[in-house]
């Protein structure tokens, strides 16, 4: 509970720090992997927080993005959650050649390195538009103090096929927990069990969840 509270504090006054009072304007906050609120119960109280501190001030228009639908979706689905319908969804357009040159400027910043746009198109198309793939493949270039992400591509390719097909014949519980997992959530927490009990239509215990994992590790 200390943690939980010196955490609230920090968060009250960074929030205030960042926003001083001031007359006109208007600030944006982009809150990204928001879904990573609902993955540990003791995340509540400073979620509550944070929708507290919203409220309070109007001038400040806030995004919450995540890379888990799902996940994200249920943080203004869910009747315990904070933000339970206060937001309005937006339906944002397909990532495209823009955001694959944002790519390419960073390799150059981060490595003094340069990489070939059309190899950056080729891998996106190659990996189904998955922004987290692609970020995989890049780092593993990056890794190898290389510029060649098609070689990368080829050698990353058999592992993404596997995780695509494992996904797909995954168990309706297995898949659930991977999506837990793979949102770096915890998968024998309190609040995951609730949600996926719901999810489900019945309830998961840490037994099931035991034997599952046993499952995905298998796979």
């Amino acid at each position: 509970k200390n943690d939980q509270s010196n955490a609230a504090v920090r968060l009250t006054r960074a929030f205030d720090a960042w926003r001083p009072a001031r007359r006109g304007g208007r600030r944006f906050l982009l809150v990204d992997e928001a879904q990573h609120l609902l993955t540990r119960p003791e995340f509540s109280s400073l979620t509550f927080v944070l929708r507290t501190l919203l409220e309070r001030a109007p001038d400040v228009c806030v995004l919450f993005t995540g890379s888990n639908q799902t996940l994200l979706q249920e943080m203004f689905d869910r009747k315990d959650a904070a933000f339970f319908r206060s937001v309005t969804p937006l339906d944002m357009p397909d990532l495209d050649i823009g955001y694959l040159e944002h790519l390419k400027m960073l390799f150059r910043h981060r490595t003094g390195r340069t990489i070939a746009l059309a190899g950056l198109k080729r891998a996106f198309d190659a990996l189904q538009h998955s922004p987290a793939h692609l970020n995989e493949v890049v780092r593993r270039v990056i890794l190898a103090g290389k510029t060649d992400i098609d070689a990368m591509l080829e050698a990353y390719l058999p592992e993404f096929n596997e995780i695509e097909v494992a996904g797909r014949s995954l168990e309706p519980l297995d898949a659930a927990l991977l999506d837990v997992i793979r949102a770096g959530g915890g998968p024998f927490a309190e609040a995951e069990l609730a949600r996926i009990s719901q999810q489900l239509g019945r309830n998961i215990g840490k037994p099931a969840v035991q034997r599952s994992l046993g499952r995905l590790r298998k796979a």
